[in-house]
């Protein structure tokens, strides 16, 4: 099979920061990014605070394939502008899914990250 592009292999060691999104119905979602030592945005967790449901599926099907993309070198803001504002029958205005709430987190992270760059 011929691929156009390979993902890029996971270094054994990984940095990342944590950041919690909550839910009105999921409860909830701690969004991890992970960044390679040369500072390259390798991939994404998302774990959510309640225990069992098929919500748990779902985020690791989400981070999963955002984690391939950002490993074929996408930039995050991409993965970000598909997930944001995806709407599940949650009633709240600030997360619309748990999509949405992986998309908040990774943009806060990535923002965050930006305005470090910036200040050095």
């Amino acid at each position: 099979m011929s691929l156009l592009g390979t993902p890029r292999e996971r270094p054994r060691v990984l940095h990342g920061r944590t950041i919690l999104i909550k839910t009105a119905e999921c409860g909830n979602i701690y969004v991890t990014l992970n960044r390679t030592e040369s500072g390259e945005y390798h991939e994404v967790f998302a774990t959510l605070g309640k225990n069992g449901s098929c919500v748990k599926s779902q985020l690791e099907a989400i981070t999963r394939s955002v984690t391939l993309a950002l490993r074929a070198n996408i930039h995050p803001d991409y993965a970000i502008e598909e997930l944001q504002g995806i709407q599940c029958p949650c009633k709240s205005d600030l997360v619309k899914s748990c999509a949405d709430a992986i998309a908040q987190g990774m943009k806060e992270l990535v923002d965050d990250d930006k305005k470090q760059s910036e200040v050095k």
